[in-house]
């Protein structure tokens, strides 16, 4: 807008001055027609039409050089020579004599006996002696009483039962025994129902070899 203004204005004012001149040097009459006809004329044709301006895009172009590559000398590596070592050869040594009685290498020993021990079986020493294996105490009225005892073998032994009322039991089972090869002697017998409850004293005597031992205990009764 602002460039047909221009234009304009600028065709205005170079029509009024060829006017001007025109009126200076011709009839008035004259002048003024042809001014007229002269402005309509430039009007008609110097009335520019506006075009936009365009600015070229312009992209810039980067052109890459390659840039020579420099050659460099190579260098060669040096290769290490082998190193030669020089094992030494081992001397052998002599065996130093010694008195341990080993065999050394590469002789043959003999073997040596082993001793014997031999056990001599010792005799086996009799136990002049009598030792309470068990007893039943408290025993009941009515019941039966054990005795187990060990002594010497093949020893000869009798028992005495003192009731509490003071009378020596003459029950079954209480004969005079001869113990066995292990010693071991038993006897059994049966309490009655009317013995008086109380403690009874027991006596045993053995003899063997012309030897003698005897052993005392006691027994309980207790009402059935």
């Amino acid at each position: 807008m602002r460039l047909l203004l221009a234009a304009i204005t600028f065709g205005v004012t170079i029509g009024g001055l060829f006017l001007f001149e025109n009126y200076k040097a011709g009839p008035k009459e004259e002048n003024y027609a042809q001014i007229i006809q002269n402005i309509q004329n430039q009007y008609s044709t110097k009335t520019p039409t506006p075009k936009l301006a365009t600015k070229p895009n312009k992209t810039a172009t980067k052109t890459y050089t390659p840039s020579p590559i420099s050659s460099f000398a190579t260098t060669p590596i040096p290769t290490p020579s082998p190193v030669v070592s020089s094992t030494p050869t081992p001397t052998p040594l002599e065996p130093a004599a010694t008195n341990s009685g080993l065999p050394l290498s590469g002789q043959v020993s003999s073997p040596t006996p082993t001793p014997t021990l031999t056990l001599t079986p010792q005799p086996t020493q009799q136990t002049n002696e009598i030792i309470v294996v068990s007893i039943t105490s408290p025993v009941k009225q009515n019941d039966t009483a054990q005795l187990d005892i060990k002594t010497a073998p093949e020893a000869k032994c009798d028992i005495t039962v003192t009731l509490p009322s003071g009378n020596q039991s003459n029950a079954k089972g209480l004969e005079d025994k001869l113990a066995d090869n292990s010693g071991t002697i038993t006897w059994s017998w049966k309490i009655n129902w009317n013995t008086t409850p109380g403690t009874a004293n027991i006596d045993i005597n053995c003899s063997k070899n012309e030897q003698s031992f005897s052993k005392s205990l006691q027994m309980v009764i207790i009402e059935r």
